[in-house]
Formats: structure tokens, C-alpha cells, sequence
């Protein structure tokens, strides 16, 4: 027995035959856990978000070992975006006073013309990973392995990055 599979065999690790093709019988969301509202940034009733409720979010990632994870931005139950933990938590550290300050998660209009040209260090999209450019990255890896792209020809207007579907 190769190393490989005896350390297979031992762990209890299942056996991934890539010859074979499994017959799934269930949904997706039957099968993978719900995900709790301690790893989600919800901006469904506003852009800006509590400084101090993105740092309990970030523990919560830090207590699972997640130090290189993420949190997913989601507006009335679709992703709208991803911002990785090291730069939530780069921002967050940068904040001049984490306890009152709110956070701003996604682009919005303003009618502000007093911009005296420095970043404003409660502006958090700089840091977010937009969903056209997460499925653009998953696309180009599909690419790359010549391999049928399983989400379209481009995210924009695909059902799932617009949140029409799945």
C-alpha cells in the first residue's frame, strides 16, 4: 500500500476515484451547513456597517483558524462581494476610532465635493473583492485546466453572479 493510501485508510478520509462519476440525489443545500450570520456582512438594509460588529466577525474567523479566509458580502441574499480577513483586518486597525466609526461596504453616489484628495479610512471597498471578480478568477481557472466553463462565457448577466438563479 502506498503512503498516500494507507494515510487515507487511517484518517478515515473518503476515497475520490476520479474515474468513476457520482450520481448526486441531493441539493446542494441540503448537504452543505447553513451559513451562520457571524460569517456573513449583510448590507441588505445599509452600505455602512459597524466597526466593531466587522472586528467580532473577524475573531470569529481568527477562533476558527481561518487567518487567510474571507467574509462574504451579501445584499438580500445574493454575494455582492468578498474582503479577505488580512485586509479587514488591515483596515480595521487603521481606523481612528474602531468603537463609533461606521463602516462603508460598497460604492455609493455622493453629492459630496469636499474631497480634499485623502482616502477616507472608513471606506472599506478599496479592500472588497467585487463578485464579477470572483467568478472572473474561477472562470480563468477553469480555463486554464481546458476544462467546460460550468458558469458561462462571462459572469455579467450570468445567473449567478446577478442572482437570478441558484
Amino acid at each position: 500500500m502506498i503512503r498516500q493510501d494507507l494515510l487515507t485508510e487511517m484518517n478515515s478520509y473518503p476515497f475520490l476515484n476520479n474515474k468513476h462519476k457520482p450520481i448526486f440525489t441531493s441539493d446542494l443545500a441540503d448537504i452543505v451547513p447553513r451559513v451562520r450570520k457571524e460569517r456573513v456582512i449583510d448590507i441588505t438594509n445599509s452600505p455602512v456597517v459597524p466597526a466593531a460588529s466587522l472586528r467580532i466577525k473577524l475573531e470569529v474567523l481568527h477562533r476558527a483558524g481561518e487567518l487567510d479566509g474571507g467574509l462574504p458580502i451579501i445584499r438580500d441574499d445574493i454575494l455582492v462581494g468578498l474582503i479577505p480577513a488580512p485586509d479587514l483586518e488591515y483596515a480595521l486597525d487603521n481606523l481612528p476610532d474602531e468603537g463609533s466609526s461606521m463602516c462603508l461596504m460598497t460604492s455609493v453616489p455622493s453629492i459630496d465635493d469636499s474631497d480634499d484628495g485623502s482616502p477616507d479610512p472608513t471606506d472599506f471597498t478599496p479592500f472588497i473583492d467585487p463578485v464579477c471578480s470572483i467568478f472572473s478568477t474561477l472562470l480563468r481557472i477553469k480555463e486554464l485546466a481546458n476544462d467546460e466553463c460550468a458558469l458561462g462565457t462571462c459572469c455579467v448577466g450570468h445567473p449567478i453572479a446577478d442572482g437570478s438563479g441558484v
